[in-house]
């Protein structure tokens, strides 16, 4: 191997690695790393793929190799496994084709072979920059569309489109190591036409995966707008029934005073005590406002808290909100009512012994920070997946809370606790 075709690969590698870094900050966040792991690491990756190229191209098909590389970068993404795995998927294929392509054209307007290409450093050089630009210069039209960022992948759909670009590449290596063994012009530009059909073909497919992408982010608002609608309308419905009761209360004070005066009067201290211990309970019963200062936060846990005291589950919820919050409250009553709905489900299966869920809501160092906590029969499941029946209808709350974490540069951490079998659900969230 000459110095000349090292530097070339070298180049060639870096350039490789930039347009993967590009893409993927197209679709997705990448992860906060130091700038020192982070050029290690691509460092590293760029040296494994020259000795790959040289040395290690007998043990695996080169496509395998492209798509390895392209995946290790990935992996400075925060994404679904199966979104990284078929970007890389479609990135490896362009590139090949691409490459295959360019190859092709100087075959045929050189009527050089492959060998001769190969081996001649500034053919080499030529074709695979050459490939490499038109590859940088697709990224940027890609980029003009601006793509959705999402971390959530349907496992089908990924499985399906990885058919495609696994298909092109294999197919325009046969193709290219067919037309470099033929001197037949017509096969040249026959294999020069199946890479271009190839390559449309990873357009559409790129294409196909943009709208998806998009589709799930217009899914994800949709039901999170639907989720606040419905919030707003039982808060509208709390403040109705509130407002009912207080007059309920107001018409019935008089009544009840009457009566105690008559007691007092009589010298029935006894009784009047009793009675006025009556009306004590009667209105601790009624006392069910929350105020936390924010609307939608009191509608949510004061509906919520009713709903699990109809079976049997109390709710016991600190709000310590201090200062300015610069969270959509909307948000926040979102996130307790997935997971004290959550929590509610859990509880209704264990036994009566502990059916308590317990939460707290502060706010601190620039975070608001949401913990939920309750007690599980068994471990859930490893996804958290939902284990009602209607999962069609019920499978949205943890990706919602996961979708509202986000938006707020937060995290969303469940854990499960065996000693005390307990399961604790929290929510961080920057207060920006």
């Amino acid at each position: 191997m000459s110095l000349g075709k090292l530097v070339v690969d070298l180049l060639g590698a870096g350039f490789e690695i930039y347009l993967s870094l590009l893409l993927y900050s197209l679709f997705m966040e990448i992860k906060p790393l130091s700038k020192t792991c982070f050029s290690l690491g691509l460092c590293g990756i760029a040296l494994l793929n020259i000795l790959s190229i040289h040395y290690l191209q007998g043990l695996l098909p080169l496509p395998v190799f492209y798509v390895l590389f392209s995946f290790l970068i990935s992996l400075y993404f925060e994404a679904h496994v199966l979104l990284k795995l078929l970007l890389s998927f479609c990135l490896s294929a362009a590139v090949i084709v691409l490459e295959l392509i360019v190859g092709l054209a100087m075959m045929w307007v050189t009527g050089l072979s492959v060998e001769h290409i190969q081996s001649q450093l500034d053919f080499y050089a030529t074709a695979l920059f050459l490939s490499k630009l038109i590859a940088l210069f697709l990224v940027e039209q890609i980029r003009r569309f601006k793509p959705s960022k999402s971390r959530y992948f349907n496992k089908i759909f990924s499985m399906l489109m990885l058919i495609l670009p696994a298909h092109a590449m294999f197919t325009n290596l046969i193709v290219y190591s067919m037309a470099g063994n033929a001197e037949d012009v017509q096969i040249h530009i026959l294999s020069m036409l199946t890479s271009v059909f190839s390559f449309l073909l990873l357009v559409v497919t790129g294409y196909i995966i943009m709208k998806y992408i998009e589709g799930e982010g217009y899914k994800q608002k949709y039901e999170l707008s639907q989720l606040r609608l419905q919030a707003r309308m039982e808060h509208s419905r709390d403040n109705y029934m509130a407002d009912q009761e207080i007059r309920g209360i107001k018409h019935d004070i008089g009544n009840r005073a009457i009566i105690l005066y008559g007691y007092i009067k009589a010298g029935k201290n006894k009784e009047a005590l009793e009675y006025l211990e009556d009306i004590q309970t009667t209105i601790r019963l009624s006392d069910h406002v929350i105020n936390t200062g924010y609307t939608a936060i009191d509608s949510i846990l004061h509906v919520k808290t009713k709903e699990a005291k109809k079976k049997g589950i109390q709710i016991i919820c600190k709000p310590m909100l201090e200062g300015d919050l610069y969270i959509d409250e909307m948000d926040i009553a979102l996130l307790l009512a997935n997971g004290l709905d959550n929590a509610v489900e859990a509880v209704e299966k264990g036994d009566d012994a502990n059916r308590d869920i317990r939460g707290i809501i502060t706010s601190n160092g620039g975070y608001i920070s949401i913990v939920i906590e309750n007690s599980v029969p068994e471990a859930p499941n490893k996804r958290l997946k939902t284990t009602k029946a209607d999962k069609v209808n019920h499978g949205f709350g943890l990706s919602q809370m996961q979708a509202i974490a986000e938006k707020y540069d937060g995290a969303l951490t469940a854990e499960y606790r065996r000693e005390t079998q307990t399961f604790c659900l929290q929510a961080l969230l920057k207060n920006r």
